[in-house]
């Protein structure tokens, strides 16, 4: 005798309603009885009333896929299902991609996660085994709850690992008919022995708030497949940044002089700089490329010359002003410097030379920068002709 055929005898069904991902059996009725592999409550507070009838319409010839009616469901407003809609209260953001089969993962931060928790990471529902470390979860089994292994990638919103579902669309429904006697007792010792499955398909919509609870829309499962997928995405790069060709032999050479205030040579320092000897002549590189080439240039510079110029001289920054960026060498603080003297030679040509008043905040010897007569203004290293203002020496 089939199911249907004790319906005849006064029996009828009790539907219980899953959801991927989520451990709860929704019953029109809670029975007591043991649950499926991964669900761990169950909860009487489904309703289906209001749905329209459960299945197949017609056959659509043309595209050969039965069109079957969507199914509209409740869940009451009862502590489990409140819980369930709840707001996620822990998250932690994994850290390196996690593929399907990773039993492993690396987070950013396991605060307050415990051996034995669930966690959601899209519409997978993950339980960890051991939180190893701060930043390690391993031990963990993947896709509980009727849910699916996905690749999870570090990077994307799919890498917020959270306690709480983040979102129900797309999640697969099952829709089960358990057999109920007529005294109200289900046959077997589990819940879904001698059920069977009735509807399947994919939230579509909801929760959406009423009075007495949570309402959800999902679509047949033959609609699923029958949706069109995403529409191709075309469109052009155009990179609109301004560039300039550059030679591989430019180079720079800075040479510092610090005295005091009865000019006595404190310290001396000549710097040679060649920023672009890794490129070819030709390359093309942004303003802001350009000046990252030098930066990193008067860094690999200052730490090749090691403890002899790292008392004294410091990081090299480009700081915008009225408009253009002009670069400045930080010198570290020395009560007995009052006066920097600088040269500054591209491609062997001496443009300017100047002396800077380090400037010595309120009278305290604290690190200062002085300008060093570079200004980037969007022209790549060209040395100007004559005497002028160093800021004009070298432009990119």
């Amino acid at each position: 005798m089939s199911f249907w055929d004790t319906i005849r005898y006064g029996w009828t069904p009790n539907y219980v309603l899953t959801i991927a991902g989520i451990p709860v059996c929704w019953a029109e009725m809670a029975t007591g009885k043991t649950l499926p592999s991964g669900y761990t409550v169950e909860d009487g507070s489904l309703v289906i009333d209001d749905s329209g009838d459960i299945g197949v319409d017609h056959i659509d010839r043309e595209r050969g896929v039965a069109v079957a009616m969507p199914l509209k469901f409740k869940l009451l407003d009862t502590d489990t299902t409140r819980d369930w809609m709840r707001k996620w209260s822990k998250f932690m953001t994994l850290t390196a991609t996690l593929e399907p089969s990773d039993l492993a993962a690396t987070v950013d931060d396991s605060t307050g996660w415990t051996n034995g928790d669930e966690a959601w990471l899209g519409l997978e529902c993950i339980e960890i085994g051991t939180v190893a470390s701060g930043t390690s979860l391993t031990g963990l089994t993947r896709a509980t709850a009727g849910s699916l292994a996905y690749q999870h990638r570090a990077g994307t919103t799919a890498q917020l690992m959270t306690d709480r579902p983040r979102y129900w669309r797309g999640r697969d429904v099952v829709l089960w008919a358990a057999p109920m006697d007529p005294s109200g007792y289900l046959p077997g010792s589990g819940l879904l022995t001698e059920a069977v499955q009735v509807w399947r398909g994919r939230i579509e919509s909801g929760p959406v708030r009423e009075i007495d609870g949570f309402v959800f829309e999902a679509s047949d499962l033959g609609r699923v497949l029958d949706q069109g997928l995403i529409g191709k995405v075309s469109g052009k790069v155009v990179d609109t940044s301004a560039k300039y060709k550059i030679a591989s032999g430019w180079s720079a050479n800075v040479h510092l002089v610090a005295n005091d205030a009865a000019g006595v040579l404190q310290w001396e320092y000549d710097l040679t700089l060649a920023p672009f000897d890794s490129l070819t002549d030709g390359d093309l590189l942004t303003a802001s490329e350009i000046r990252t080439y030098i930066s990193d240039e008067w860094s690999t510079v200052i730490a090749a010359a090691g403890a002899t110029v790292a008392p004294d001289l410091g990081d090299l920054a480009w700081v915008l002003d009225k408009g253009s960026y002009k670069a400045r060498v930080k010198v570290m603080s020395n009560a007995s410097v009052s006066w920097v003297h600088r040269w500054v030679t591209l491609d062997g040509k001496d443009t300017w030379f100047e002396e800077a008043d380090p400037h010595w905040e309120g009278g305290m010897f604290v690190d200062a920068w002085i300008p060093i007569g570079w200004k980037s203004a969007g022209n790549p290293l060209t040395p100007y002709a004559g005497k002028e203002a160093p800021a004009s020496a070298l432009t990119v």
